[in-house]
């Protein structure tokens, strides 16, 4: 479940454990190492290398939902919607830069519940998933990171709060060295505008 980027001679070498995990790599590289270590002007643009392997400093970390290692987790996200496939990148990138292994992602509709730990991102077909949108759906600009036995569910209105419920996991989930899980809710937020500021108003983009 790891991978390494890294420069050998005058190529870039990544390399990974398996294809889901070079895929991991690859989106890491263009995403993260890319973004944060090239500048560009008029004519060229430079660099700055550093070698990434997925073991981080903070491979030690001992985070478990209702004792099990959160290592152990998929990634199931609804595939009925747009967007949430991001969001489950997303979540498997920080993974990877925090716990030094890389989660696998899953569309809920080709991977069949098994019984196995799963973080579950939207809507999904899964049975916590349809009773949590059934008892209390969400707001459009609401989200909550419920945990129930071997499952951590996204409760959210739609790919923007799903992408920062996953931010606030980087804190709430895997912020400190040991964090041990429960049932409950782990973080929320509603992020919706009161009635009184939308009401009368004209609204220009």
């Amino acid at each position: 479940g790891q991978f390494s980027i890294s420069l050998q001679g005058e190529k870039i070498v990544i390399i990974a454990y398996d294809d889901q995990d070079l895929s991991a790599a690859v989106d890491y590289f263009l995403n993260v190492l890319l973004e944060k270590n090239l500048t560009c002007n008029d004519n060229s643009c430079i660099l700055k290398w550093e070698d990434y392997q997925s073991v981080s400093e903070s491979v030690s970390k001992n985070i478990t939902v209702n004792g099990t290692d959160i290592r152990n987790f998929s990634i199931v996200y609804d595939s009925e919607r747009n967007g949430y496939l991001e969001i489950a990148q997303r979540l498997r990138d920080m993974g990877s830069e925090i716990l030094g292994c890389t989660l696998k992602i899953y569309a809920d509709k080709s991977h069949p519940a098994d019984g196995s730990p799963e973080i579950l991102i939207g809507k999904t077909n899964r049975e916590l998933s349809q009773s949590m949108y059934e008892q209390d759906p969400p707001g459009l600009l609401t989200y909550q990171l419920v945990v129930r036995e071997q499952q951590m569910q996204i409760l959210c209105g739609g790919p923007y709060s799903a992408r920062e419920c996953v931010d606030a996991m980087r804190f709430s989930v895997f912020g400190s060295s040991d964090n041990s899980l429960e049932n409950g809710i782990c973080c929320k937020a509603d992020m919706n505008l009161p009635n009184s500021f939308s009401q009368g108003t004209d609204l220009r983009i």
